[in-house]
């Protein structure tokens, strides 16, 4: 599982929208298959008149051997699946 964060989109955009930065930042070609999920959701509302939802997702690659974080991808990281349990929990409802 790799563990991607600060993925920054204008509030109020869809899934595909997330899906597509995720695909960008993993430098992922369009065919290649992969599971995500959001682990942490905040908002950023520092600047009134552009707001932005920040994300962190977990992302499972079906390619078991391209599960690494590209060289030079400094938000990312390599997560266990118990880790991604401990962090759900900490999410606020």
């Amino acid at each position: 599982m790799i563990q991607i964060t600060q993925l920054h989109l204008s509030a109020g955009t869809d899934s595909k929208c997330l899906e597509t930065k995720i695909r960008k930042n993993l430098r992922l070609k369009t065919g290649d298959s992969f599971v995500w999920e959001i682990l942490r959701h905040s908002v950023d509302a520092r600047k009134k008149a552009q707001l932005l939802d920040v994300y962190t997702a977990g992302v499972r690659l079906q390619n078991e051997k391209r599960e690494r974080a590209p060289r030079g991808l400094l938000i990312a990281s390599r997560i266990s699946p118990s880790e991604m349990d401990s962090q759900r929990q900490m999410i606020r409802p």
